[in-house]
């Protein structure tokens, strides 16, 4: 009898392990609106290109510096739509080396078909408001939906 018990509880768990993400109009609320691949420019000249894909609450970040070097970037979101403003938090992020990343707290908005997310800096304090700041600890992004 113990067997079958056991057998029940890892067929549930394959089962469960197997089943499909939801797809994005399953997905509530803003979550359901990041779903699919963004796009920004970032650098002191906007030379880098900054690809985000979200599936579910996985988050893939490509870095394209525009001169053959790529990063990469996957980790996980979560988001606070109850908050003022809005908050992200990128966690569990590894390089694309293996390292680890720090946490990176942010907040975000959409306007109409962008999202606009200022982000603290890997393991700094969450921003308050959207903007850059001089010495680089906050940065704002402006995503724009990319088009297949």
């Amino acid at each position: 009898m113990r067997s079958i018990a056991r057998l029940a509880l890892i067929l549930a768990a394959s089962l469960a392990a197997s089943r499909p993400a939801p797809a994005a109009d399953e997905l509530k609320g803003d979550l359901g609106k990041f779903q699919g691949s963004w796009t920004a420019k970032v650098g002191e000249n906007d030379e880098i290109t900054v690809t985000m894909t979200v599936k579910g609450n996985a988050v893939t970040a490509k870095l394209d510096h525009g001169n053959g070097e790529v990063n990469e970037l996957k980790g996980e979101m979560r988001l606070n739509e109850l908050a003022s403003p809005k908050t992200i938090d990128f966690f569990h992020f590894t390089k694309g080396d293996g390292e680890d990343a720090k946490d990176n707290l942010g907040i975000y908005a959409f306007e109409g078909d962008k999202i606009k997310i200022c982000v603290g800096g890997a393991g700094n304090e969450r921003p308050t408001e959207f903007k850059s700041d001089s010495d680089g600890t906050h940065n704002l992004l402006i995503f724009s939906r990319k088009k297949d």
